[in-house]
C-alpha cells in the first residue's frame, strides 16, 4: 500500500507548488533589483552599513539555511535578547520603520524561494 506522501497527487502538488513559486519570484525580480538599487542610494545617509541582513533559520525537514533581508536595525555584535523577549525598538533605524511597516525589508527573500530554501505560501521558517 503507497502512503500519502507517494501518491501522484502529492507530488502533483508539490510539482505546481514549485512552480507558482519560481513563477511568482521571477515576476518580482525587477521589483527587488530597482528597490534594491534605490535602498542602495537612500541607505548611504539613513541607514549606515550594509544593505542586507542575513539571518539563520531553520526550514523544512530541520534544514538550516540564511535567510536574505534589507537591513532595518543597527547592527550589534551579540544579541542579548532572548527569541521570547521583545524587539529592541531602539536599534530600529528610521529607514527601517518604514521597510517593516511596508513589509518590503522581506522582499529580498524571494532569492531563498527560488533556491528552494523557502515558498512564497507555508509556514514561516523558525528563528
Amino acid at each position: 500500500m503507497k502512503t500519502p506522501e507517494h501518491s501522484i497527487e502529492n507530488k502533483l502538488f508539490w510539482f505546481n507548488k514549485r512552480i507558482f513559486d519560481i513563477s511568482v519570484c521571477i515576476l518580482l525580480l525587477p521589483v527587488l533589483f530597482i528597490i534594491s538599487l534605490t535602498l542602495l542610494i537612500i541607505n548611504i545617509p539613513f541607514n549606515s552599513g550594509s544593505l542586507f541582513f542575513i539571518q539563520d533559520r531553520m526550514g523544512k525537514d530541520c534544514v538550516a539555511f540564511s535567510a536574505i533581508k534589507f537591513r532595518s536595525m543597527k547592527p550589534i555584535e551579540v544579541i542579548k535578547r532572548k527569541y521570547d523577549e521583545p524587539i529592541e525598538v531602539d536599534r530600529i533605524t528610521s529607514l527601517g520603520k518604514i521597510l517593516r511597516k511596508s513589509r518590503i525589508d522581506e522582499l529580498p527573500q524571494i532569492l531563498n524561494v527560488l533556491k528552494g530554501e523557502m515558498s512564497l505560501i507555508g509556514p514561516r521558517p523558525d528563528y
